[in-house]
């Protein structure tokens, strides 16, 4: 299982490789750059995620695993950008599983370079990644005795390493999360703990894993573009009839229209608006009343005159929900009762119902029309529902009749 930033990476494929023990995950993904479209140059990382057999004893098992993983990396028609973590359980860098993943055509290094007899040993401790858990812990599960192996890696291909295929490792940025590097057979949220991670995470990871996690932070440098538009403050926010867009330029005078793209993942834009440049303004704005996502991506993009085109960067936001689109107040009531319906350009049919589910009142949502009151004087006091069905939505409420 593997989690990742749609706004920065896309997923390509995924693949298992088959080993003598647990598979190995395959996961390539492609840099989301905002000016791929023009560039054509595809940023490609390839993800391997691996358990490795555990126990003292099992070494050959894990070699066996390993040596799968390198003939299916040999195979690569080219040097690629590729890390491969998890917890491999190794006890020094002297295991044969070890130096396989070190070695082959597309070697993997140690971002930190630590190689060594890892296992129980005090030189090793800002490196050690499992157990958090010291010995006598009342956890059902989960090794115990205290931070002492070195377990939990990520590796690196050369060029990652090196930063030659727009992909670099960042110096320093290779730690176990939350080892402060003087822990020896002690729980991870020992009060000694000097992290600086907050000890609401130290119990946390100290109760749900006897794992630390790896992170190391990547850079990747994106192909350059000498661009005749800067599109400057690219914005967007969420209102109650829709989500608000707006942008700014410096000078328009290059630019025939721009088209607005909307995707509900983050990867498949389809466009939503385009907006003619008649008047070469600098400012412009743009409302989609029409996305139903809960969460709704956006990018723009300017078509100039030479038929440049020119992408923003993307945009994520938050849409109001559909309950919050349809409102009923006051309730109880008395006299009158209204809705009030935020989406623009539909119609709908609003119907009440008694107890008994009988119609009583029913009225026609009109598009240029936002509030509507309804009469209930004639109406017995008692619960009623009202249904409200427009083009693109439903809603249900309860109200009391006094």
């Amino acid at each position: 299982m593997i989690f990742y930033n749609t706004s920065k990476l896309v997923l390509y494929q995924q693949n298992e490789v088959i080993t003598n023990v647990r598979d190995i995950g395959y996961y390539t993904f492609y840099v989301n750059d905002p000016n791929l479209p023009l560039t054509l140059d595809t940023t490609f990382l390839d993800v391997y995620v691996g358990h490795l057999k555990a126990g003292s004893t099992d070494a050959l098992a894990r070699a066996v695993g390993c040596d799968s993983l390198r003939k299916y990396i040999d195979t690569a028609t080219s040097s690629r950008n590729v890390i491969f973590g998890g917890d491999f359980n190794f006890y020094d860098a002297s295991e044969a599983g070890y130096q396989t993943l070190l070695s082959g055509v597309y070697p993997f290094y140690d971002p930190i370079n630590s190689p060594g007899n890892w296992s129980n040993n005090t030189s090793f401790t800002a490196v050690h990644t499992q157990s958090t858990r010291a010995t006598g812990t009342s956890l059902d599960c989960g090794a115990q005795g205290g931070i002492d192996d070195r377990f939990d890696f990520i590796l690196a291909t050369g060029n990652i390493i090196t930063g030659s295929n727009s992909i670099s490792y960042i110096p320093n940025s290779y730690k176990a999360l939350g080892n402060d590097g003087n822990l020896f057979n002690d729980a991870i949220n020992d009060p000694t703990n000097s992290s600086n991670i907050p000890f609401t995470v130290l119990n946390a990871l100290h109760n749900t894993s006897d794992h630390l996690p790896i992170i190391m932070d990547l850079e990747v440098t994106y192909s350059q573009l000498n661009l005749s538009l800067e599109i400057l403050n690219f914005r967007g926010y969420a209102q109650k009839d829709g989500s608000h867009l707006d942008w700014s330029i410096a000078d328009a005078n290059d630019v025939v229209y721009w088209v607005i793209e909307r995707s509900e993942q983050g990867v498949d834009f389809s466009v939503i608006e385009t907006l003619s440049n008649k008047s070469n303004q600098l400012t412009w704005e743009f409302l989609d009343q029409t996305t139903h996502a809960k969460v709704a991506y956006y990018r723009i993009k300017a078509i100039m005159k030479d038929g440049e085109q020119i992408y923003s960067s993307t945009i994520a936001i938050k849409t109001f929900s559909n309950d919050s689109q349809f409102r009923l107040f006051p309730n109880p009531a008395n006299n009158y009762i209204s809705f009030e319906y935020f989406l623009k350009g539909e119609k709908g049919l609003l119907t009440v119902f008694n107890s008994l589910g009988e119609h009583v009142k029913q009225v026609v949502y009109s598009s240029n029309q936002r509030v509507h009151t309804i009469d209930i004087q004639d109406l017995p006091t008692g619960i009623y529902n009202i249904e409200f069905i427009s083009e693109n939505h439903q809603y249900l409420r309860k109200f009391i009749k006094d």
